[in-house]
């Protein structure tokens, strides 16, 4: 086996290791009638078929790491309260190598304990203002696992928060930079990044398909697995952003409580009616590919 495959493997041990003894859920609740599967897959043939490519690094107006800090530090501090930006302060930022739109978050996972926690945060742009973007959508994820999610969580949620709040955080940075367009850069960022993930879990229900591949059949599991986590926390958080744009109190107030678990994130989709059911979620993001 080589070396990449290998470590793939060993990703995809761990990851499955720790959906079991957090007790998380991996089923795709959202797809399990015939009906909702058919609105999924249209919906991702419209995704596929949309012309979207990457935007330059031009695009961005130039920022250091320190400035991108500060300003997610302020927005947190501005919208969720004090001290929701602490752990930007706390926790060791690094930038990686590739010329990616992105970032991560390692966390340590103790499966006896029952506790995650941040290790570093890793960038991939640290000099352009999108870096402030992606330092919200991971201390997002920092504050959601402050306080542990409760057995049964559906763990293809797990990106709904971080992709709202940068969106959120988005229309913020562009009134503090005077930078207009950054919500269309983001968008065309998070809607190519969407079409992506489409393609990497169609060829995975391909491979599935094909039946049982022992050495890469874990691998082939989690990465569709994580795709399908992209793909639905982010249709479902372009329609709870239009329902933010409407009733900007009621979402922020939602979202505290979602971040200290006093409601569970399912209870929220169903409270705020976000589903491949409602044609309003579906049409939330047609609407943004028409502005590709």
């Amino acid at each position: 086996m080589n070396q990449n495959l290998q470590s793939i493997l060993e990703d995809s041990i761990s990851y499955f290791d720790e959906i079991r003894a957090f007790k998380f859920s991996l089923d795709k609740i959202d797809i399990s009638r015939a009906s909702e599967k058919k609105i999924f897959e249209n919906l991702q043939a419209a995704i596929t078929a949309s012309s979207i490519s990457f935007p330059y690094s031009k695009d961005f107006k130039k920022n250091s790491l320190e400035e991108n800090k500060q300003l997610a530090i302020s927005f947190f501090e501005s919208f969720l309260g004090e001290n929701t930006g602490t752990p930007l302060t706390t926790i060791p930022i690094e930038k990686a190598s590739m010329p990616m739109f992105d970032g991560a978050t390692l966390f340590s996972y103790n499966l006896q304990e029952k506790t995650i926690t941040p290790i570093k945060i890793v960038l991939y742009r640290t000099d352009l203002s999108y870096s402030a973007l992606s330092l919200c959508h991971e201390n997002t994820h920092i504050l959601f696992n402050n306080h542990m999610p409760t057995p049964g969580f559906h763990y293809h949620y797990n990106e709904l928060l971080p992709i709202l709040i940068e969106l959120i955080a988005t229309t913020y940075f562009s009134e503090l930079l005077n930078e207009k367009k950054l919500l269309d850069l983001y968008l065309t960022i998070r809607t190519k990044t969407l079409q992506d993930h489409i393609a990497e879990y169609k060829s995975c229900e391909k491979l599935l398909k094909m039946g049982p591949i022992k050495e890469i059949e874990l691998p082939i599991k989690y990465s569709m697995n994580t795709c399908y986590t992209y793909i639905i926390s982010t249709i479902f958080a372009f329609h709870l952003f239009e329902q933010y744009q409407k009733y900007p109190d009621e979402i922020r107030a939602i979202i505290k409580e979602c971040l200290m678990h006093h409601i569970k994130v399912e209870d929220m989709l169903r409270k705020r009616d976000i589903s491949l059911k409602n044609p309003d979620t579906v049409n939330a993001t047609m609407k943004v590919l028409q502005k590709k």
